[in-house]
């Protein structure tokens, strides 16, 4: 004979546990049932920063600009990042040098040079 002595839930699964009697031995415990059920939602870790985003729309990045703490730019050879750091998100906009020339006369907000170039003589 069996009878279900305890059923709970542990994170992620739901157990019961049935105790049997075998002969003279004394009882035992025996998982009669796992199931997978929800656990409480994850908890985001504090001090913990989500994730930079990549955005494509200068207009939408020039928006931006005016709650930006600061605009950061990387320059390379053949693109330049524009890097918008606001209270939430850092956001990317990726263009040709160029066209981020004139999209940094545009910025409401401090532009920061992240590798500041070192002029030869």
């Amino acid at each position: 004979m069996a009878d279900i002595i305890w059923a709970g839930g542990l994170v992620g699964y739901d157990v019961a546990f049935t105790r049997r009697r075998s002969g003279d031995y004394l009882d035992t415990l025996h998982v009669t049932r796992i199931r997978a059920s929800p656990g409480p939602p994850l908890q985001k870790t504090q001090g913990q920063k989500p994730m930079p985003k990549q955005i494509y729309d200068v207009e939408k990045f020039l928006g931006m600009t005016e709650d930006a703490v600061e605009c950061r730019v990387k320059r390379s050879a053949d693109q330049v990042k524009l890097k918008l750091r606001t209270s939430r998100y850092l956001y990317t906009l990726i263009l040709e040098p160029q066209k981020a020339e004139e999209v940094l006369s545009q910025v409401k907000c401090t532009v920061v040079e992240a590798r500041p170039q070192v002029e030869e003589e």
